[in-house]
């Protein structure tokens, strides 16, 4: 069993999480910045999720003609259709 982060002894029941990576070096990449980057990736599949899933079936089609505008409408809906926009 690990300390607790709080009182640093070992009579909390934090549970231990491992995450694999191919960056071996700890500088380069510290845990804590790994474990925040990996929450705001879930964030993105989520939301990307939300707009292939529900808007896909409501048959919404991108209606702009430059890749430029493509890109501003699909990054509107996506803040549109987020719940953490505030």
């Amino acid at each position: 069993m690990t300390s607790c982060p709080r009182c640093g002894k070992a009579c909390c029941a934090w549970p231990v999480y491992r995450f694999f990576t191919t960056i071996l070096d700890p500088l380069r990449a510290p845990a804590r910045e790994l474990a925040a980057l990996y929450h705001e990736r879930w964030e993105i599949e989520n939301s990307l999720d939300e707009l292939k899933t529900h808007l896909r079936g409501a048959q919404i089609v991108l209606c702009s003609k430059s890749p430029e505008l493509v890109e501003q409408e699909f990054w509107g809906l996506l803040m549109a259709t987020s719940p953490s926009v505030g």
